[in-house]
């Protein structure tokens, strides 16, 4: 007689490639939502920590909230960018 787990069925295997690549993007693209979106609330403390960025001659100068929305305020340059983020700021205002 075999053992009770030999003769188990096993469940199918749902980590295929492209489920785990599609979990990876749909979380990413939460992050990243979460990550720009939270600028809104949190405007006053990213403009604190952004203002003298174009002064500064390394991003490490800048306060720790000031580095991690750097990126934002670069992307910001493209004018169709910095017209949406305006607009989304200004909801928060």
């Amino acid at each position: 007689m075999e053992p009770a787990e030999a003769t188990r069925p096993q469940p199918p295997d749902d980590e295929s490639l492209k489920n785990r690549l599609l979990r990876i993007y749909c979380r990413t693209l939460i992050v990243l939502g979460v990550y720009v979106f939270s600028t809104g609330p949190l405007y006053w403390a990213c403009y604190e920590g952004l203002k003298d960025a174009a002064t500064v001659e390394r991003i490490s100068e800048l306060p720790a909230i000031g580095v991690l929305y750097y990126p934002i305020a670069w992307a910001c340059q493209v004018p169709a960018i910095g017209r949406w983020f305006d607009w989304y700021v200004n909801l928060w205002l």
